[in-house]
């Protein structure tokens, strides 16, 4: 199962690893070694990007602590909406304008040309 993970994912990013698995990982992110990825502190990762289809050479990083966590699912909400919510008009509209478009398309399939060739 790890063979067939690591063979088919081409961006990779460790936390903090445990040993065996930074034994695994230290070929695909050298010049690191396995002591390097055990010893990652808080929020520091090692990254192996894959950018357009090209794997790029590893490099360290670091990154933000959560915020903190909120009990309340309409506090989530609200924030959620605020940030990513798009008005219900311009929703419905975009919607009806589909709706229009398929309504107004040519019929489905090959249309046939004068002579009978499609």
């Amino acid at each position: 199962m790890k063979a067939a993970v690591l063979g088919s994912v081409r961006t990779q990013i460790a936390f903090s690893l445990e040993l065996d698995d930074a034994r695994a990982l230290a070929p695909r992110l050298a010049p690191l070694t396995p002591e390097d990825l055990t010893g990652l502190p808080a929020y520091e990762i090692a990254l192996r990007a894959s950018v357009n289809g090209s794997t790029l050479p590893p490099v360290t990083g670091r990154t933000l602590p959560l915020t903190s966590a909120s009990t309340s699912g309409a506090a989530v909400a609200g924030w959620s909406r605020e940030h990513y919510g798009i008005p219900r008009a311009d929703v419905e509209a975009a919607l009806a304008a589909r709706i229009t478009i398929a309504q107004n398309s040519a019929r489905l399939g090959r249309e046939v040309h004068p002579g009978g060739q499609a």
